[in-house]
């Protein structure tokens, strides 16, 4: 299961700069670890990034970023499978902010 970037797209993913991250980068990372898992016959299931609206550290940039990078996820067709942790846990009236829960 390959969960990974939302922390790279919070702590590098508001800049735009040249040189700044972009769902691209995370992406080529990804095709990186595909081959690599396939190389070995080992199927990989891709699971995509959760909202994160209201963490410090989030931002436009990084949701545009999450969007592209999901999009990719769900699409691409590089994975053996995916779990799309976005839609499970994503608040249906603002998709970028995790859904209120509560537990009894």
């Amino acid at each position: 299961m390959l969960l990974e970037g939302i922390n790279d797209i919070n702590f590098h993913g508001q800049i735009t700069e040249p040189g700044a991250l972009t769902a691209e980068d995370l992406i080529r990372g990804y095709q990186q670890l595909i081959t690599r898992a396939h190389m070995h016959r080992v199927m990989i299931a891709g699971a995509t990034l959760t909202p994160d609206q209201g963490v410090w550290l989030a931002g436009p940039v990084g949701e545009v970023t999450r969007q592209k990078v999901n999009q990719w996820i769900r699409s691409s067709g590089s994975l053996d499978a995916v779990v799309d942790f976005d839609a499970a846990v994503r608040d249906k009236d603002n998709p970028a902010k995790l859904r209120k829960t509560s537990f009894r």
